[in-house]
């Protein structure tokens, strides 16, 4: 099952959010049960009341179609925008220093 989080918090009296999409999978192994976690993406501290433009621009990326009839569809595309790659077109400095990712689990 994915899992996005959304955010919601203040830093230095401003208030900002953060959102959260982590990747989950079935293990490979058939005595293991659950999921395990893969990457973790975070698009972290954007300012409810002056976002930063490549923030803008990330965010407006996100928005959805009539395609998107679940859940799943919903996590499958936002990952997709949030693909390092698809950052990386963006041609925007300040975007890669606001993605960090990282690995959970082996």
């Amino acid at each position: 099952m994915p899992v996005v989080l959304l955010l919601n918090y203040e830093i230095d009296g401003q208030n900002v959010i953060s959102l959260v999409l982590s990747e989950r999978f079935l293990y490979k192994q058939a005595w293991l049960e659950g999921e395990k976690v893969g990457k973790i993406i975070t698009l972290k501290d954007i300012s409810v009341d002056k976002p930063h433009a490549a923030r803008i621009h990330i965010l407006e990326g996100l928005k959805i179609g009539n395609d998107i009839r679940s859940f799943n569809d919903l996590h499958k595309f936002w990952q997709t925008k949030f693909s390092i790659q698809t950052l990386n077109d963006y041609k925007a400095k300040p975007v890669k220093t606001i993605i960090v990712t990282g690995r959970i689990g082996a």
